[in-house]
């Protein structure tokens, strides 16, 4: 049996100003070009 690798997702939570809301926006940009995908959902840990 073979175990496939977890799948690299990635989960961004902004606090303050529009300016925090534009670099989440930014750094999820670039951690997808980095081939991760945003995850569905939140964890409590996040």
């Amino acid at each position: 049996m073979s175990s496939s690798p977890l799948p690299r997702t990635f989960h961004i939570k902004s606090f303050g100003c529009q300016m925090n809301v534009f670099d989440g926006e930014r750094m999820a940009e670039l951690l997808v070009a980095d081939g991760m995908t945003a995850a569905l959902g939140s964890s409590p840990l996040t």
